[in-house]
């Protein structure tokens, strides 16, 4: 009798468990809008089990602090980040055989 719940609770546990991919969309989207209680239970309930995306959850709030740092730094002044002509130059490049790779 104990096997069986626990072989139920197992099945009902998988059916229900987010992927890593799945989770980690969460965990993006948590930062751009609030997510729905299910949502927030389901990531929980992942991150419980999942070292490796407890970790990734970190370094995303870590980034996430950062890029709002930087932004509220060039709010206030003249952005003091320009980027150099050359960076400019190699970033449209990747960009245009990104796009090109993908057609």
């Amino acid at each position: 009798m104990l096997g069986k719940m626990k072989h139920n609770m197992m099945v009902f546990m998988s059916r229900r468990m987010l992927s890593c991919d799945e989770a980690s969309f969460l965990m993006s989207k948590k930062f751009e809008e609030k997510i729905t209680f299910k949502q927030r239970f389901r990531l929980k309930m992942h991150l419980i089990s999942c070292y490796l995306c407890r970790r990734y959850e970190k370094q995303l709030g870590q980034l996430n602090e950062v890029v709002i740092e930087f932004k509220s730094s060039c709010e206030h002044s003249e952005c003091q980040h320009p980027m150099p002509a050359e960076a400019k130059v190699r970033t449209s490049q990747l960009v245009n055989k990104e796009l090109k790779a993908d057609s």
